[in-house]
């Protein structure tokens, strides 16, 4: 489970990112390794763990296009067992039309990502499962630094003891020795969505996790979204060979419900307590 730094990033000078929800709690629980490696089986662990010290959200940024066997069950036992806990899940980074699991569960937020334009994120997963979308940064974007920023704890002294400096960085998803790294992913995305869930959260603890969900779907908007000519292309294709039913519309099948909106989603849960 990778923990979710952006969205609560708080700076200790005052220089910095500043993130969704700076005032959250984190509990870190770490299952990669430094090549990226996990156990299905350690991820299932860390959710349980999470749960049991009583996460109000969890952000799984990983995901793989075939389940893992005793995945669904876990997650379901957990959900259940916690009904006011709220799962968020990466959708992908495979560019296919179905999004990962376990973002496609039921009960679990899938989250894709958009660049800075406006447009799905060139790699990201977008139809059918999808949920929301969020900032994912986007590399490829023409002219612009269209990544997302972040950095890690790697500039602590402590961190390094017993480590010899990187002269080189070791993983594409690991800064060297706290250098901010523009990335992308809809590992990004996904805990965007989270910090919102946070901010929510920070509203009204109790609010059960079916309203809340209500609420990020229903103030999630299409405004400042739009549709490549690639991905226009893309949908009347795969209309065209009977893949999208004539009831999903363009928007829907790459953006899901729409783009999440933090104020808009923390003002509803204000007028509802």
């Amino acid at each position: 489970m990778r923990c979710c730094k952006q969205f609560a990033a708080k700076p200790q000078n005052g220089k910095g990112l500043l993130g969704v929800a700076p005032n959250a709690q984190i509990l870190p629980v770490r299952l990669f390794g430094l090549n990226g490696s996990y156990s299905p089986a350690a991820y299932i662990e860390a959710i349980g763990y999470a749960a049991d010290r009583g996460a109000d959200v969890i952000n799984l940024s990983l995901g793989s296009s075939l389940p893992t066997s005793g995945e669904e069950e876990a997650i379901a036992d957990v959900l259940k067992a916690n009904p006011k806990l709220v799962i968020v899940a990466a959708a992908g980074n495979e560019n296919t039309n179905k999004v990962t699991f376990p973002a496609a569960y039921p009960g679990v937020i899938s989250v894709a990502a958009t660049n800075i334009t406006g447009n799905r994120a060139s790699y990201s997963n977008y139809g059918q499962g999808l949920d929301l979308v969020a900032p994912g940064g986007d590399l490829n974007t023409p002219g612009l630094l269209g990544g997302i920023p972040t950095t890690g704890g790697t500039s602590l002294n402590a961190f390094w003891q017993g480590i010899p400096n990187p002269s080189t960085r070791w993983s594409s998803v690991v800064d060297g020795r706290g250098k901010y790294w523009w990335v992308q992913g809809t590992s990004f995305a996904s805990p965007t969505v989270a910090g919102v869930v946070a901010l929510m959260k920070g509203e009204n603890k109790g609010i059960s996790r079916e309203r809340l969900v209500s609420i990020l779907k229903s103030t999630a908007s299409y405004q400042g979204l739009t549709i490549s000519q690639q991905d226009a292309k893309l949908y009347r294709l795969q209309r065209r060979d009977g893949e999208i039913s004539a009831s999903v519309k363009e928007q829907e099948y790459f953006f899901g419900k729409g783009l999440v909106n933090a104020d808009a989603a923390v003002q509803a849960v204000k007028r509802r307590r």
